[in-house]
């Protein structure tokens, strides 16, 4: 019996499948097997393909959707894990034994997620995301306000996919989202670790498409999840706030393809949604706004749009966004182990914030600053 399966689904990936296949094939790892579906592919990509007959399962279909794609790839699979690549992403050298080898020592754990690094269509690396431990544990709480993952920095055993049925086959988009959350409701024992396993691929189909139907859909899976009897009621309560976090992320995402009406009227539902966020001089949109700019979807004109857009119902809004963004500033450098930014970021937040001279965490961690190394003890709440 094969330790791994790799799943790779794939329609007119020809540009792209064969580094997504040499990033498998050149792993540390070698108890593996690769399963590619084309799913009714109209270039080459047979053509592209045939050098690796022999070293692969390629299986046809006629074109459905990627969620059944990937079903289709599971059903023909026989590893105890299931490893998904898309066709125009890649693993990096240690991504199998690194996951296999967590799983294998941790058995009860039904799903380990890793770090990933974003790349362009050139493969030049422009952006990377760390998992954060500070407790490695996945809840459905966590997945809820922070998600997971790229398919592709996740490692499953088998039996959990199965338990839960798969991808659902009606998703178009945000299906391993969907998939997520079931697992989680289902019970599944979800893990983090912190090494970068994989390289997810941002070019021009998925930078520049309006992100409206990618939403819509995850949208729904949040509903569908709120809506499960599993779902605890203190998160179900919760529905108002998580709807508007998600109508913000797509706003940015609007934003960044210059569909500004679009962007507006997310701010706009999002603030229906919550009105919350805009007490305290607009902390709690701030806090939101500066988090989503440190993702690579992220626009840097977002804040600037939030304080044009309410500079009459929140004047001081500019020095909220400002003074959060140097607190994060100052925690990620403390993460870091920068004493140069943690000292600066400290004044910068103590003259904008006079309550932060009070703030014991933020003492502690800038006396590490000045002559010792710099090491967060605890995740602080600003």
């Amino acid at each position: 019996m094969t330790t791994v399966s790799v799943v790779i689904p794939t329609y007119n990936g020809a540009r792209y499948i064969g580094r997504a296949l040499d990033s498998v094939l050149a792993q540390s790892y070698h108890d593996y097997e690769i399963i590619v579906v084309d799913d009714g592919s109209t270039d080459h990509t047979r053509e592209v393909l045939q050098p690796y007959d022999g070293r692969i399962k390629y299986i046809y279909q006629d074109n459905q959707t990627l969620p059944v794609a990937r079903n289709t790839g599971v059903a023909a699979a026989s590893g105890e894990y299931v490893a998904f690549l898309d066709c125009d992403d890649m693993f990096l050298p240690a991504k199998l034994e690194i996951q296999t080898r967590y799983l294998i020592s941790h058995g009860n754990v039904g799903l380990v997620a890793s770090g990933f690094q974003y790349i362009d269509q050139d493969d030049s690396v422009i952006g990377e995301h760390v998992p954060a431990v500070t407790d490695s544990s996945i809840s459905i709480e966590s997945l809820l306000l922070g998600g997971l993952a790229p398919v592709h920095a996740v490692l499953l055993r088998r039996c959990w996919l199965d338990a839960v049925g798969g991808f659902d086959a009606g998703y178009a988009f945000c299906e391993d989202v969907n998939l997520w959350y079931r697992l989680a409701l289902a019970g599944c024992p979800m893990m983090r670790e912190q090494t970068i396993v994989c390289q997810y691929r941002l070019h021009s189909s998925n930078m520049t498409r309006s992100p409206a139907q990618h939403f819509r859909y995850s949208r729904r899976a949040l509903k569908e999840a709120l809506d499960d009897p599993r779902m605890p009621s203190e998160l179900r309560s919760k529905e108002s706030q998580l709807m508007a976090q998600r109508y913000l992320a797509e706003a940015t995402r609007h934003l960044r393809g210059q569909w500004l009406d679009q962007a507006h009227r997310c701010v706009d539902r999002a603030l229906e949604l919550d009105p919350e966020l805009l007490s305290r001089n607009g902390l709690g949109l701030a806090e939101l706004a500066v988090g989503l700019l440190s993702d690579v979807w992220g626009d840097d004109g977002f804040a600037e749009l939030l304080i044009h857009k309410l500079m009459d119902v929140l004047p001081s809004f500019r020095n909220t966004v400002e003074t959060v963004a140097a607190k994060k500033r100052f925690y990620d450098a403390a993460f870091n182990h920068d004493a140069s930014t943690v000292r600066t970021a400290w004044m910068e937040v103590a003259r904008r914030d006079p309550s932060w001279l009070v703030n014991r965490g933020a003492w502690s961690l800038l006396r590490r600053g000045f002559g010792h190394r710099v090491v967060p003890e605890a995740t602080v709440t600003h």
